[in-house]
């Protein structure tokens, strides 16, 4: 991706997501970027590994209480965990960026995301 593709598809995502601020909005595209990075490497995955699933959160969304958002996720999702990779934020400068749940995706977990974005993202 080049400049110009970039102000493209940030300016995608801020029509899909004008709540966001341009900071967050940037945190969106970068991992995006780095979402595709690991795709490109998709031919050398040894043929029984598995591609896990990584849902990225805006702080906005948990910050007033991670473990709070963490448990509702885990009840929406109905996400067991055998399939649970890692929870984790990263940081952002001073302070915590953006959340990352990482897991295995199933076919049963495909219908919920568009539940949780209804209920925690109001989408």
């Amino acid at each position: 991706m080049g400049f110009r593709d970039d102000l493209r598809r940030l300016k995608e995502i801020h029509q899909a997501n004008p709540h966001l601020s341009r900071r967050e909005l940037q945190e969106m595209l970068e991992s995006e970027k780095e979402q595709a990075r690991g795709e490109q490497y998709a031919d050398y995955f040894a043929p029984a590994a598995i591609r896990p699933y990584i849902e990225v959160v805006p702080p906005k969304v948990w910050k007033n209480d991670l473990d709070a958002f963490v448990r509702t996720y885990i009840g929406i999702f109905g996400l067991q965990p055998e399939d649970t990779f890692g929870i984790y934020t990263e940081p952002s400068g001073e302070s915590i960026g953006a959340l990352s749940i990482v897991y295995r995706d199933r076919p049963e977990y495909q219908h919920r995301r568009t539940r949780y974005r209804q209920v925690l993202l109001g989408e």
